[in-house]
């Protein structure tokens, strides 16, 4: 171990403040892409399950993404009293 601990990455406290900025702007940048291809897979999900004839997927089918959440958050709501 090196005497009084690791190096210093940067060398003033703004250009670590610039790079911390940096990395979060790119990590959320991917989890956007991440759930956009996510909500877009679940909506073609629930589109053909409903053609298929699916009960839920006829309840909760929408044309938007923000509707289809609300969708599926009411029917899980609705139906967590239910036992089948």
């Amino acid at each position: 171990m090196m005497p009084g601990g690791r190096p210093r990455k940067y060398g003033r406290p703004e250009e670590a403040a610039q790079a911390h900025a940096q990395r979060e702007r790119a990590r959320r940048a991917r989890t956007l892409a991440v759930e956009r291809a996510a909500v877009a897979a679940l909506l073609q999900a629930v589109a053909q399950a409903a053609a298929a004839g699916n009960a839920t997927a006829r309840l909760v089918k929408s044309g938007t993404p923000d509707s289809l959440l609300w969708n599926l958050a009411h029917w899980f709501q609705t139906s967590a009293g239910r036992t089948d």
